[in-house]
């Protein structure tokens, strides 16, 4: 919007012309400020006092000491008390002219009274009252008029007590006089007179004839002012009136005139609703913008009032350009807004709208709300197969059915879209759905298939949520918490569970740094012996830990199924490979004892790749080891993508004299199968036969069939998770002559491993008590 800013800047000051000249019902002079006349009197009074307390030191001097000479106490504290006073004049006039002028005629007045009251002479008596005639002369020269006027009806009482040869001095019982008091007395009257009089007469003369003449120049000023403001109003560029409060019309400009588009000159005293539509302008009040329509046009009106009148100037300026740039902003807003909160594929509710609506609920209900997600989980499926347009048709067709079912129940909620493939929707508790709602009210309402362009698509869906109960989560946290739980969920509706997704967040972070933790070799080795009954190993088995600087000790329970998923599995193999290898290399070459061979455990898919099975005897060749030293346990649970692959990895194993055991037997259903199809030469039985052995019969004769199974077979038989002399006894008396578990030993550091064999042989029994 553009205003005519220098326009605009002379208009104010034809307001001001208007305010002090003829047009506001006949033309005054400005007042002129006071501020310039207190100087001038300031100024005035200063030099009378200063003239006067000159001379009046010569006399107080002067009749001080004659005072001294005659020991007239009384007469010389009178004279200390004017001399005061005088200084205190001086002191006033500095800070408020007329604070010291009126300390001044007081002090007259006084002066006055004491010489009539201590003079005997009756000619100087009568002398000293009339000090009293000076007092209207400056009442009206510093105060003005009502002064003046007072200080003359003060003057009867003198003027009486003088025709009526009244003197104080007659009531004065302390009357002394100075043999030179005519002296002072007429030298005061004559420095009252003939010089501080005439200084401040001549003053006022020079400051009455400096305000005519500005007073003059003023009104030469304003005469040239107004014919300039005039001219300047007439050819202002933008329309201006000058109306009354009845909106009469007083003055106008050309531009006006073009504005109402008419050729009349003389339209002043029209009202001005007769010209255009102003019901809306108030010129009581200052109401400075108005937009009026005049001639198909918009027009801002600035109202601008002008002082200690009825009167107001309105300028009209034109915005109707600036009016349709409003209106396309306001429309490029809107489409703003749209786009913020609609998704632009879809043209469904997107996350924005439903975080404006949850705050919105919970700025007007108290009550927590619930957040449901629907997660189509095949949806990149979908997209793959069916193409972009059919994800789109499939999140808007069960946009629809979710949301008919909403509206049907009376569930004041809207559907939107807050993921590529997740909806979601709000629900406050008076209207609670929950769990009974979703399995048996909306779950049968969607369709297994969804039709798009005359094909079929199925579809997948599952639904989580999460209360807002938790003030501390944001809206993103809930959000991203809620559609976490159908994504992940395998129930129709699953609600969200913190200790799942941190789980869900670890195996994640897990997964990003253990490829790092490879390269920076983070792992280390530990060994659990494995034992005979007394306790003495006649092997070991290679466990590996893991201790993250960033993520702290993580049990590999949790690692090693995320190495498997993640393909770094083989890495950890074969760091585990070249470690033992190393270990076994270094105590066979610095022991005496004969060196016990290690287990190390292998995966499916390390047994599914021949590579491994290269590396592993490359390995053995690279330290010297021969095959007694290296036994691979296979987990029961392990499974193979490629079978023959894995039974030829496993019979090259064999033929090279590396000895295969069976991990974990029992604890999964393919035991027996991998001893039919694989060269197994050692059976581990999972611990879960040893919990309670001594007290269950059935597991007593389950582990009595598979010993004698594994004998007639000719695999050797050993025992896991040990852990006290019960289940030892038992298991001895079952047969059983090979064991391992915490109850003989937990895993040993590398460094204990060396110093058994180092150290004199010595059974491993630490919670372990052999019978005598």
């Amino acid at each position: 919007m553009k205003y005519d800013i220098i326009t605009i800047k002379k208009l104010k000051l034809i307001n001001w012309f208007l305010t002090f000249t003829s047009m506001n019902s006949g033309g005054f002079e400005p007042k002129k400020k006071s501020s310039d006349f207190d100087s001038h009197m300031s100024n005035t009074l200063k030099l009378v006092i200063l003239v006067l307390f000159v001379f009046s030191n010569i006399i107080f001097i002067a009749s001080a000491y004659e005072a001294i000479g005659n020991k007239s106490i009384y007469l010389l504290l009178i004279i200390a008390f004017f001399y005061s006073l005088l200084l205190l004049i001086v002191k006033l006039s500095k800070r408020n002219y007329k604070y010291g002028v009126a300390t001044f005629m007081g002090a007259l007045a006084l002066a006055g009274l004491i010489f009539s009251a201590n003079h005997t002479d009756l000619s100087l008596a009568s002398t000293g009252l009339m000090t009293f005639y000076l007092l209207p002369i400056i009442g009206f020269m510093f105060f003005g008029t009502r002064t003046g006027v007072a200080c003359i009806l003060i003057n009867i009482i003198p003027f009486v007590m003088l025709l009526s040869n009244f003197h104080l001095s007659s009531v004065n019982p302390y009357v002394e006089n100075l043999p030179n008091a005519h002296i002072y007395v007429h030298s005061t009257l004559f420095l009252l007179f003939n010089i501080c009089i005439p200084i401040a007469t001549f003053k006022a003369i020079k400051i009455a004839k400096n305000s005519l003449q500005q007073a003059a120049v003023s009104e030469e000023n304003l005469l040239e002012q107004k014919e300039l403001y005039r001219a300047l109003f007439n050819q202002a560029s933008l329309p201006k009136v000058i109306i009354n409060s009845e909106k009469e019309i007083i003055d106008f400009n050309r531009a006006f005139m073009t504005l109402i588009s008419s050729d009349k000159e003389d339209i002043q005293n029209t009202k001005l609703d007769s010209l255009i539509n102003s019901e809306e302008l108030n010129i009581q009040t200052s109401n400075p913008l108005k937009s009026i329509k005049v001639s198909g046009k918009v027009y801002n009106v600035e109202l601008l009032k002008i002082p200690f009148t009825d009167r107001a100037l309105l300028t009209f300026n034109d915005v109707t350009s600036d009016t349709a740039l409003v209106s396309l902003f306001k429309r490029h807003q809107n489409y703003i807004l749209k786009t913020k909160h609609i998704d632009s594929l879809t043209q469904l509710p997107n996350r924005n709208w439903l975080k404006k609506n949850i705050k919105t609920f919970q700025q007007k209900y108290p009550e927590p709300l619930e957040i449901f997600t629907i997660s189509v989980k095949n949806i990149d499926f979908i997209e793959q197969k069916f193409g972009v347009a059919s994800r789109v048709s499939v999140l808007r067709q069960l946009s629809q059915y979710i949301q008919n079912v909403l509206f049907s129940h009376k569930v004041p909620s809207t559907v939107s879209l807050i993921d590529y493939d997740t909806l979601g929707f709000i629900e406050l508790s008076p209207y609670s759905i929950g769990k009974d709602f979703i399995e048996g009210v909306i779950d049968p309402k969607i369709p297994k298939t969804l039709s798009h362009d005359g094909m079929d698509i199925p579809i997948e869906v599952k639904c989580g949520n999460i209360s807002s109960e938790d003030s501390s989560l944001s809206f993103d946290s809930l959000v991203s918490n809620a559609s976490y739980a159908a994504k992940n969920g395998s129930n129709i509706l699953n609600p969200f569970n913190a200790e799942d997704k941190e789980k869900f967040i670890e195996r994640h972070e897990i997964s990003q740094y253990l490829p790092t933790a490879i390269e920076n070799k983070e792992f280390k080795l530990v060994f659990q012996p494995k034992v005979d009954p007394t306790g003495y190993p006649f092997g070991f088995e290679a466990l590996i830990r893991w201790h993250s600087p960033e993520l702290g000790t993580i049990p590999p329970s949790i690692f090693i199924p995320i190495a498997e998923e993640s393909g770094l599995i083989s890495n950890l193999t074969e760091y585990v490979i070249e470690q033992v290898c190393a270990k076994l290399s270094f105590l066979s070459l610095n022991s005496s004892e004969d060196i016990l061979p290690v287990s190390i455990n292998i995966s499916g898919i390390d047994i599914d790749n021949e590579s491994f099975v290269q590396f592993l005897l490359d390995r053995m060749t690279f330290y010297n080891l021969t095959s007694s030293y290296i036994i691979l346990e296979l987990t029961e649970t392990a499974m193979f993508s490629k079978m023959k692959s894995a039974q030829l990895n496993v019979n090259r194993l064999s033929k090279a004299g590396i000895k295969i055991s069976l991990d974990d037997f029992g604890a999964g259903y393919s035991g027996l199968s991998k001893l039919v199809h694989f060269c197994v030469d050692e059976i581990k039985i999972d611990r879960q036969f040893v919990i309670d052995v001594e007290k269950d019969y059935k597991k007593r004769m389950l582990l009595t069939s598979i010993l004698n199974a594994c004998k007639s077979m000719k695999k050797n038989t050993l025992v896991e998770g040990i852990e006290n002399s019960a289940q030892l006894n038992t298991l001895i008396d079952l047969g059983f002559d090979a064991f391992q578990g915490f109850g003989f030993s937990p895993p040993i550091s590398e460094e204990e491993l060396f110093s058994f064999y180092l150290d004199p042989p010595k059974p491993f029994l630490k919670e372990i008590s052999l019978p005598h």
